[in-house]
């Protein structure tokens, strides 16, 4: 995953006129969305895999029993 810099982006605006700024600042925002989404959805996959992973543990054990 790519990281990050909030301090670099911000100064990118410097300079920009206002609705400029807008609009780099609505790119921003948008970037951001899709950041949270994506480490959201890595989440869910980890504790799905995590859950999938504990449920096989459970069954070998019981077959092993």
């Amino acid at each position: 995953m790519e990281r990050f810099d909030i301090n670099k982006e911000l100064k990118n605006l410097e300079g920009l006129s206002v609705r400029a700024k807008c609009s780099a600042l609505d790119d921003l925002c948008c970037t951001l969305r899709e950041a949270i989404s994506d480490i959201s959805n890595a989440k869910m996959r980890f504790w799905k895999n995590t859950s999938v992973l504990a449920e096989r543990n459970s069954s070998m054990r019981s077959i092993r029993d």
